[in-house]
């Protein structure tokens, strides 16, 4: 803008300059001829008058006229001339000035030379006797007066130039001094052109806008950023070229290059490269939502890829959402594992009372052996219900509300009476049965705690010697009592030690004896006693410790927590999380 202002200035100047020059010029030549043809017409006069009286000769005129003086006949022929020799001149009587001499009296013209640069001006006057006398003067053409004029003029025009480029600079820069020095964050404060009053109430009114739009957008940027970082879920935002824009702290703790400084910066291919998480970016990118499954950092997400937006008929940016649904899978697995046990183990009793039901219902079991078969089918139906009571007993303990039904459970007592039910097949298995420790309660459901004791006691017999024993103790503080058992069994292999709580795992059917009648575990009975243990320890906030030996038995150990210290000195306030404090 600066630049133009001053060359248009300058420009304007010298074309001025110039139009202004030529026109003085031919102004001035024009009065110049004027006043040389008036000034011509009058000397010829003074001839004519001098001659038609006899005052001077024609010749004696000529020999000390400024001008060229020649006599022409009425016929045309020159008979004098004093530049030049009249004989050998042409007829001058087509020449116009002779011939409105000889038509009026008077004549003149003017005629430019075969050069351009000299024009010559005639002043004819016809005398008494028919003859003409004419009078010729010549000068400088326009052309020629402007070359001789070319030097004065280039030097004025330098100098207009100069004075151009000072004015024009001076004047550009008071011009620009002002817009320069706009306050562009606060127009209405500017002391500058009335002309610039409407831009600059514009400008004003368009800041106002802008910020409340950033005001706006910043809100709702603080809002995003909000909900998005306490997501549990990943989201991230792939644009247009493929990169990643944006990225919440969910998405960033699964990927390690999304942690550096540079993530909006990274290609997508950069981030990861699995096989699915590229099959759902490109399928988003070709404009299809994408549904799969992408395993990171040991766990298993459910990724979503959609499109979002269109620009040219492509895709202009890609939503990923991330679900972690390990916990989900985990559970199906267990589910599907868990169905797959519980029909195996119902099926394997179901099987024999068919099949000794079927030989007694058709006849083809001898009378001695009615009582026999009797016998197993009573005790396969026994083990039936073991298996429909367990897992009845584990479903109740997946229940989220059995804390609000307990009570308190003295653990002592609770022993005596495990011990008293258990008497009988600890006799038959010639284990011997103890119980120390002293009276410790406990806030939990009575049935619950009875069923881990009974279990962890019956496993204690079952997987006993001849001849050993099983020690129930009640141990520990008041606040956090431990309930032991420990047996003089066969042990458990330390490689089955991991597993002995999942349910349906067995270490090894034949380590449980059955006795002659074939009742108690012939496999080991339903294998959920001890799933049922661990459930119920966590239902109560305990926690299960295991030493085992094999050939020297096994201790397990119920511990209770300590309770929480609560700090009286101050005063109790509403937890905040500081995420949610923070918006």
């Amino acid at each position: 803008m600066k630049t133009r202002i001053f060359f248009s200035i300058l420009l304007t100047t010298v074309f001025t300059l110039l139009v202004a020059s030529g026109a003085v010029i031919a102004m001035l030549y024009g009065q110049f001829s004027a006043d040389m043809q008036h000034e011509l017409m009058t000397e010829a006069r003074y001839v004519a008058g001098a001659v038609n009286n006899g005052v001077r000769s024609l010749a004696d005129i000529g020999r000390n006229a400024p001008h060229r003086l020649t006599l022409i006949a009425a016929d045309g022929r020159v008979l004098y001339d004093n530049s030049a020799n009249a004989s050998e001149m042409a007829s001058h009587s087509e020449r116009p000035e002779v011939r409105a001499a000889l038509e009026t009296g008077e004549g003149e013209s003017s005629r430019l030379s075969d050069t351009l640069r000299l024009r010559t001006f005639y002043a004819a006057v016809r005398l008494q006797n028919g003859d003409v006398v004419r009078l010729a003067s010549m000068t400088r053409g326009p052309l020629g007066l402007l070359a001789s004029s070319v030097p004065g003029i280039v030097c004025v025009l330098i100098l207009a130039i100069i004075a151009a480029l000072y004015v024009a600079r001076r004047l550009t820069r008071a011009l620009m001094e002002p817009v320069n020095a706009i306050n562009l964050d606060d127009p209405l404060s500017n002391d500058t052109y009335d002309e610039l009053s409407p831009l600059l109430l514009r400008l004003d009114h368009q800041n106002r806008r802008i910020a409340e739009q950033l005001n706006e957008l910043t809100a709702k940027q603080r809002e995003l950023d909000c909900i998005t970082s306490q997501m549990a879920e990943g989201l991230i935002v792939i644009g247009g070229g493929k990169n990643i824009l944006f990225a919440n702290r969910s998405a960033r703790a699964l990927f390690d290059a999304l942690d550096s400084q540079e993530q909006r910066t990274l290609h997508f291919m950069e981030v990861c490269r699995a096989a699915p998480w590229l099959e759902a970016v490109e399928g988003a990118f070709a404009g299809q939502k994408v549904e799969t499954r992408l395993t990171q950092r040991g766990r298993v997400y459910q990724l979503t890829a959609s499109p979002a937006g269109e620009r040219e008929g492509k895709t202009s940016a890609v939503i990923l959402f991330f679900v972690d649904i390990t916990e989900r899978e985990q559970a199906e697995s267990l589910r599907r594992e868990f169905a797959a046990n519980v029909s195996h183990e119902l099926k394997t009793p179901l099987t024999s009372i068919m099949g000794y039901a079927e030989l007694m219902e058709r006849g083809l079991a001898r009378p001695e052996d009615m009582q026999g078969f009797a016998g197993r089918i009573r005790s396969e139906a026994a083990r039936l219900l073991e298996l429909i009571r367990d897992v009845i007993t584990l479903s109740q303990l997946d229940e989220q509300d059995l804390r609000n039904r307990f009570t308190e459970v003295d653990l002592r007592e609770l022993c005596n009476r495990v011990l008293d039910e258990l008497a009988a097949k600890a006799a038959q298995y010639q284990v011997t049965l103890h119980c120390d420790g002293p009276s410790r309660v406990v806030s939990g459901l009575k049935e619950t705690l009875h069923e881990l004791l009974f279990n962890l006691c019956d496993n204690a017999i079952v997987y006993n010697r001849p001849g050993g024993q099983v020690t129930v103790t009640v141990g520990g503080s008041e606040q956090a009592p431990v309930l032991t058992v420990a047996d003089t069994g066969v042990g458990i292999p330390p490689e089955h030690q991991p597993r002995i709580f999942e349910r349906f795992y067995r270490v090894d059917a034949s380590r449980a004896r059955a006795d002659s009648g074939g009742a108690p575990g012939t496999g080991g009975g339903s294998g959920l006693g001890l799933a049922i243990v661990k459930h119920a320890a966590r239902l109560h906030g305990a926690s299960i410790e295991l030493e085992s030996h094999v050939g020297k038995g096994t201790t397990l150990r119920v511990i209770w927590p300590e309770p929480p210290v609560k700090d009286r000195s101050e005063p109790a306030e509403s937890a905040v999380p500081a995420a949610e404090a923070s918006c």
